[in-house]
């Protein structure tokens, strides 16, 4: 699909501001010299300096000119708007009311073959999987928990861990067992311990960018989990929310692109980080022999996941916008990771909060410093409005430490260093 010129004006600008031809502040030229220079028309030019403007890239000021930036929202600086725009008017004119109609529980068929395409040149064995779309990681955990596990089941996560998975686990009556994650993940030897100690039913896990903590767990301290399970028969749940995202360090695969399928391995990927969140679309890659149930299941539940945002999403993918977007949402990562990371740096430095080093992410996993009045923290934080969520909700047995969560919906320099700095003088 052919891009908008003023889009590729604006995409050529950007460029050039992420590779630092532009500094923050710094005046862009004036629309005639734009023209000039690109060889078309200042309306053009115009369009592509407001598609900048919407990408949190530039701000113009009347009689002044364009400027460049602080600050930037991967996120918006990333959003598809003519790719979209073209998407949905291809779909409302060539399917019309079909887009708006039940979709199988087994999902939009052109999108599952898409998905399994994509998958495979990636590295991953699916031949004797399937792949069944579901309206995001929660209903694909809602719909494992439900099928495989019954009350009374043990099953172990990490500490800390997502706090929709505990939530859903709860409803079912499940015991947990829960493992500490350190700076290299859980211990190898604990691992093997707990693994013959308690008769498993389910692994729930998320060893690449692990939430909350950001950290990635060495291959082998992953890869022994996927054998451990296999060999005990245990199912292995792998939550994946955004492998497909780069924040500059080179980190593990997911267990699943490495290893292989197994009867016992269900892999979930989420698309709400290099899509859109409120399409509620992800993936999960199941055993063949776990395919039907799953989807009975999911028929119960929904009927289908959208078939508009499947059909939305299968044109994306053919289309070549989606990796266009993963790229152009990395360059944004990688650029402004550090620069985030350097923040938190200082204000862990400057008030005594230890913060587990993330190797990506969007969130901050933090204890506060001794003797620090938990309560009161938590109270000024919440009237003040900030991203600031309690850390016993992420633990299957809440320690009452008092750790806490930073979560920011982006990474922006700026609005991380308002946020760093307002904590820090309620920490004072």
């Amino acid at each position: 699909m052919a891009r908008a010129l003023y889009v590729q004006l604006a995409d050529c600008l950007e460029d050039e501001i992420l590779r630092g031809m532009y500094s923050p502040g710094a005046r862009l030229p004036t629309t005639r010299e734009l023209a000039v220079r690109f060889s078309t028309t200042p309306v053009t030019v115009g369009r592509a300096l407001r598609e900048l403007r919407d990408r949190h890239r530039i701000v113009s000021r009347v009689g002044s000119g364009s400027y460049v930036l602080h600050g930037a929202e991967p996120a918006c600086g990333a959003f598809p708007r003519e790719d979209l725009r073209e998407i949905f008017r291809c779909i409302l004119d060539e399917d019309a009311a079909a887009a708006f109609a039940y979709e199988p529980s087994e999902g939009y068929a052109p999108l599952v073959e898409a998905l399994r395409v994509r998958m495979t040149r990636e590295g991953m064995d699916i031949a004797n999987d399937r792949i069944l779309p579901c309206s995001g990681t929660q209903q694909a955990l809602n719909l494992a928990f439900d099928v495989l596990l019954r009350e009374g089941d043990w099953v172990l996560v990490s500490s800390p861990t997502y706090p929709g998975a505990l939530r859903l686990l709860a409803q079912r009556g499940v015991r947990i067992e829960s493992m500490p994650i350190g700076a290299t993940g859980p211990n190898q030897r604990e691992l093997r311990r707990i693994f013959a100690s308690r008769p498993l039913r389910m692994v729930y896990a998320t060893p690449v960018y692990h939430n909350p903590t950001g950290r990635c767990w060495p291959a082998e301290i992953a890869d022994e989990l996927r054998r451990l399970c296999d060999e005990h028969g245990v199912y292995l749940v792998e939550d994946d929310p955004c492998s497909d995202l780069s924040f500059g360090a080179s980190v593990p695969r997911p267990i699943r692109m490495r290893c292989g399928a197994s009867p016992y391995h269900l892999y979930i990927h989420s698309f709400s980080r290099s899509f859109l969140p409120g399409a509620r679309l992800g993936v999960c890659v199941v055993p063949h022999l776990l395919h039907a149930p799953l989807s009975e299941a999911k028929r119960d539940q929904d009927l289908c996941t959208s078939g508009f945002f499947q059909r939305v999403f299968h044109r994306f993918l053919e289309s070549g916008a989606h990796e266009d977007r993963i790229q152009r949402m990395n360059q944004l990562n990688e650029s402004l990771f550090p620069q985030c990371m350097a923040l938190a740096t200082a204000f862990a430095n400057e008030t005594g909060v230890d913060i587990v080093q993330p190797d990506g992410g969007f969130s901050l996993w933090c204890a506060p410093p001794p003797g620090s009045d938990v309560s009161s923290f938590f109270l000024e934080t919440a009237r003040q409005a900030l991203p600031v969520l309690d850390g016993a909700k992420y633990e299957a047995v809440p320690t009452h430490g008092g750790s806490f969560v930073l979560s920011f919906p982006t990474l922006d320099p700026d609005e991380w260093k308002r946020v760093l700095d307002e904590l820090a003088a309620i920490l004072a």
